[in-house]
């Protein structure tokens, strides 16, 4: 590393790369404790945020509902692309219901997100390889996180830890 000093370099080889952490002063001197970025790594994350959408995923342990009780299983055709299927099954939930949500080919353990619903038919994110014509799915359907969302679809108002009515806009900042 190059240092300059009235315009002359100075070569200086580095010992250390980090973060000064406390500073002592006694009288001219100066005792410094300095942590490098591993100290860093091992500091504690909250896993919960402040945040207006709900901190827990769908049917995970905290969000307190069991996934078998919105299993929807059925038989899909495909299209062309075999990302879009096809079932009356889907026609009985209204459109978007399952955005958001999982499809799973239990015979070869694949599983995909669903990204649209409309009518009887679901598109997923990527195509399932060994699915085929009239094979058998289970589909769950998707929570975009929102309190409403938590009350009206999955009636789940009580688990939802999310903040709703925290400010959007910054009140400092109004003119």
């Amino acid at each position: 590393m190059k240092f300059f000093r009235d315009q002359n370099p100075i070569e200086v080889d580095v010992l250390f790369v980090g973060q000064i952490k406390n500073i002592v002063f006694r009288g001219v001197q100066a005792e410094v404790e300095c942590v490098g970025f591993e100290h860093f790594q091992r500091m504690p994350i909250p896993r919960e945020r402040y945040q207006i959408n709900c901190n827990w995923q769908l049917f995970e342990p905290r969000c307190g509902l069991n996934k078998e009780n919105f299993k929807v299983t059925t038989t899909v055709t495909l299209d062309s692309t075999r990302r879009i299927l096809t079932s009356t099954a889907f026609g009985d939930y209204s459109d978007g219901w399952f955005v958001g949500g999982l499809v799973e080919f239990p015979a070869f353990s694949e599983r995909r997100t669903i990204i649209e619903h409309t009518e009887n038919k679901i598109t997923i994110a990527y195509r399932m390889i060994n699915l085929q014509n009239n094979d058998q799915v289970r589909v769950y359907p998707g929570c975009d996180g929102r309190a409403q969302t938590c009350r009206d679809k999955f009636g789940n108002l009580i688990n939802f830890l999310g903040f709703p009515f925290i400010p959007i806009e910054n009140p400092a900042l109004r003119t």
